[in-house]
């Protein structure tokens, strides 16, 4: 048999992928995990402008743009918590007073996400430009502290030889004035403002009876930067502004120590005394009262100021009994020992209250009328009885008293001032006057002063009465009870009472009120 050779053929077809038309499977790619964003905060870390500018709002409001930046610097700046924000206490970090500005450090959260620190800058503070521009365009007006000098017995002779902060010290007045008659008072910017302005170099000149002033202003400007705070300076300056008032006299010198008076301790004598007291003794007799019981100097050294003692001439004592006001008028005078000439000054009214009052009409409300000797009255009682039985009214008018009442009881004189400047007591015979209980006759009234004792004699209760009368108003409540009358008759009160109102008079008044004095009569 014969043998068969194979040749075998090996054929290599690619692989082609397969699709499978009933389904198809899609794998996205792995997207790696993301924090949560906050919509406030930038990606950067930083606060959206939106909310840095409420940030700034919400501190400007804090400081003072009326001052400058660096008297700024100690403003109490507070943490802030809200539903948003939680910020921590901001710092201050940077000013400059030139430039007006001010720089705050804010850090802290939003939405309980921390952002990245923060600073905001604040402008429009007060500079020193507007107060150089207005004193450099201004006319300079100076005057000096008379009161000072005069305390100090410095004359303008002293002063010259003075200079800077120990010459300041006697100026008064010293102010900047511009065209608009607008006013800087340079005093109390120096005074209140040292650290930001300073007077150098002031000197006082004098040239034949003109005295100037020549100074240097000097501006102090404060910058915060790194931390470091630094000062820088500006100056303008003035010379030959005119100085007034540079001399004193002898009257400038009295009028100063006026203001040196004081009361003396007077609490026992306000408690007990109507003013009247010392104005009625001192119009009686000068030396009984003068104004040096009441008066004295604050400090001896005063008192002898010239080197002779300092006396009182009184010239009038008034009072108002209505205020409880004493008004002493009176001259300072001393005697120079070279001359051997008394110099005074002009008159001076001290007025020294919190004295006895009759405010409310207290006093008048303490008399009280009592009928006398029981028989005086039978001729009244008898009058009136008759009418009321023919007439059966319960009340009389004043018109219809002129043929009742005896002039006696329908006008009870009490008090008055004779011609002769004595003063009398009146008395009669129906009723009697008393006060607090005491009567009049007994309690005391001084004829020579017009000075009434109220009350009883140990309680030193006096005031000052030149005219009292009681004046029958009505007649009331007339009734007869088991063939018995009885009523009330009715008083207004008419008194002169102090009422001056400054030392040149007594200013003693009539004084009617409507205090009404009752007084019950009944038959016997």
């Amino acid at each position: 048999m014969k043998k068969m050779n194979f040749i075998w053929l090996l054929s290599i077809t690619p692989l082609v992928p397969l699709t499978v038309a009933s389904k198809c499977t899609t794998t996205k790619p792995v997207v790696p995990a993301q924090p949560e964003t906050n919509e406030g905060i930038d990606k950067e870390g930083f606060l959206i402008k939106e909310l840095q500018d409420k940030i700034k709002e919400f501190y400007e409001g804090k400081f003072t743009k009326s001052l400058f930046s660096s008297e700024n610097k100690d403003v109490n700046l507070e943490s802030y918590h809200d539903i948003d924000f939680d910020l921590e206490k901001p710092n201050i970090v940077a000013y400059n007073d030139v430039e007006d500005t001010l720089t705050v450090k804010v850090k802290g959260k939003y939405k309980s996400k921390p952002f990245n620190e923060f600073e905001f800058k604040l402008v429009d503070f007060k500079t020193y430009y507007d107060i150089r521009r207005f004193v450099s365009a201004s006319a300079i007006s100076a005057k000096l502290n008379l009161n000072k000098m005069i305390e100090d017995k410095i004359k303008w002779s002293d002063l010259i030889l003075k200079e800077n902060k120990e010459l300041f010290n006697y100026i008064s007045e010293f102010k900047a004035i511009n065209s608009e008659y607008k006013e800087l008072n340079l005093l109390d910017l120096l005074l209140n403002n040292n650290k930001y302005y300073e007077l150098r170099n002031v000197k006082i000149l004098k040239d034949g009876s003109t005295y100037y002033l020549n100074f240097t202003l000097i501006f102090k400007n404060y910058e915060l930067k790194n931390g470091i705070e630094s000062v820088s300076e500006d100056s303008l300056q003035f010379k030959n502004v005119i100085i007034e008032n540079v001399e004193y006299t002898v009257q400038d010198i009295f009028n100063f120590l006026e203001t040196k008076l004081v009361e003396k301790n007077l609490e026992e004598q306000k408690r007990k005394n109507f003013p009247s007291f010392f104005s009625a003794r001192f119009q009686a007799s000068r030396n009984l009262v003068t104004a040096a019981n009441f008066l004295e100097f604050s400090d001896a050294k005063y008192a002898n100021y010239f080197g002779f003692p300092i006396q009182f001439e009184t010239i009038n004592i008034a009072a108002n009994d209505l205020t409880g006001s004493l008004y002493l008028k009176f001259n300072l005078k001393y005697e120079d020992g070279q001359s051997n000439e008394f110099k005074h000054n002009k008159a001076i009214t001290y007025k020294i209250e919190g004295f006895k009052s009759n405010t409310n009409d207290k006093v008048l409300k303490n008399f009280f009328i009592m009928k006398k000797i029981d028989s005086n009255w039978n001729a009244i009682i008898k009058k009136i009885k008759d009418k009321y039985l023919v007439d059966n009214k319960n009340t009389i008018t004043k018109e219809e008293l002129d043929n009742l009442i005896n002039p006696a009881v329908k006008n009870i004189r009490v008090l008055k001032k004779e011609n002769n400047n004595k003063y009398k007591l009146y008395t009669n015979n129906y009723l009697e006057i008393l006060y607090e209980g005491v009567s009049l006759e007994t309690s005391g009234y001084n004829e020579g002063n017009g000075l009434l004792e109220l009350g009883s004699i140990s309680s030193s209760n006096k005031i000052f009465i030149e005219y009292l009368t009681f004046d029958l108003a009505k007649i009331t409540d007339i009734k007869i009870d088991e063939g018995k009358l009885s009523f009330n008759l009715h008083y207004n009160i008419i008194i002169s009472l102090s009422q001056a109102t400054n030392g040149d008079n007594e200013g003693t008044d009539f004084y009617e009120n409507n205090v009404v004095l009752e007084v019950p009569i009944k038959e016997k």
